[in-house]
This record gives C-alpha cells, structure tokens and sequence, in this order.
C-alpha cells in the first residue's frame, strides 16, 4: 500500500509545517520563548532527532498550554512518540488526544488518523488486539482515511473487521477515481476472499462505426 497521505506527511504537508527551519526573524529568539522552543522542535522534526523532538513537544506545552502552536506541537509529540521504542501505546493515545482536540485541521488530522491506523495495524500484529478498535473506528470516518482502514483491516485475520471492510473495499473498487487506490482496494478484497466488481463494460461503438 503506497499510504498515500504518508507520502504526503513525509514530502509536501511536513514540509508545509515546517517551513524555513531557520527563519531570520526567529534565529535570535531567546532560549526557552515559545518560538525558540518551537523552532528547535520543527528543525529536530527535520533532523528526525525524535527525542528531542518529544522533549521539546513537552516542554512547549507545560509553559505554554494556550499557545497557537499547540495543534502543530501536539501532533509532533505523536509522531515522536511513535518514533521513539517502546512508546507505541503512548503513540496511539496522543494521535487520539490531537484528532479529538483539532477537528479542523484537516490535513494534519488526516495524517493523524493514517499513521494511528498504521500503528494499530503493527501492534494488533506484534500481539496488542485491543489496538483493532482504532481500525474499527477508522471505518466510520470519511474519504481515503476509511478506505485506508478497511485496507489495513484486510491484512489481519479478524473476522468482524473484514466484513465490515468488505462494502467498503468494493465500493472503492467500483468508483474510486484514483486508479491506485482502486486497485489497491481489489486487492484487498481478494485477502479477505471476497469476488471483486467486474470493471464497467466499453463505451458502445456509434452508429455506423
């Protein structure tokens, strides 16, 4: 599966909410202000130095609960979490806390709930089942984030999650636009042993053709 919006977390969008790592307007801030304490965040961030980043995250929201960056610290402290071994399940909560506590910021929430179901999927398959209830919740979610759920669902030998998956996947089979995900989606659908929809017929031919 290509993850497609953790392609994008990786490229375009963490590149987005980085910005200029070292901005001159910030390069001179005191030490422990929250836009220095923030910038060090987003340049560990893009180092992938992820105990500092957790570190950093942490210390920005005790001084600074109110602050304007806490939807973009909070997400970071998740990522760091998950990057961090042995901080799986502290992972899965934190991604939960930001979904709940930033239901419009649309694009990282969606990069939340993806890289939440993916840690799910690993820990229901390293032997934690009780991490399935997120790929269960994830069916109920809208655009690619449920169709990701039902694909990761087609991967484990759960029998309620893959008979919920099942309409989802061939409903994606069927009309998805991108031509990727739709095959990605039959796929699926033969894991779980499902017959896929057949593709729609030609165009006739005109008259006189």
């Amino acid at each position: 599966m290509r993850d497609r919006r953790l392609g994008i977390v990786g490229a375009a969008t963490l590149a987005a909410c980085l910005g200029f790592l070292v901005h001159a307007g910030w390069a001179q801030q005191p030490a422990g202000t929250e836009q220095e304490i923030l910038r060090q965040i987003k340049e560990d961030v893009f180092e992938e130095r992820w105990e500092n980043v957790l570190e950093g995250c942490n210390e920005l929201i005790k001084k600074y609960p109110k602050s304007d960056s806490l939807a973009r610290t909070m997400y970071y402290r998740a990522r760091a979490l998950q990057n961090v071994p042995g901080h799986e399940s502290e992972a899965l909560v934190a991604y939960g806390e930001f979904i709940d506590k930033f239901p419009g910021e649309k694009v990282l929430r969606e990069d939340a709930l993806i890289s939440r179901m993916s840690l799910a999927k690993s820990m229901y398959l390293n032997g934690k089942k009780e991490a399935i209830r997120v790929l269960l919740d994830g069916l109920d979610e809208k655009g690619y984030p449920k169709i990701y759920a039902a694909i990761q669902l087609s991967y484990l030998e759960h029998i309620p999650g893959r008979t919920r998956a099942l309409p989802i996947l061939k409903e994606c089979a069927e009309k998805e636009d991108d031509g990727e995900v739709r095959n990605e989606c039959t796929l699926a659908i033969l894991r779980i042993g499902g017959t896929p929809p057949l593709p729609p017929p030609p165009p006739a031919a005109p008259p006189g053709a």
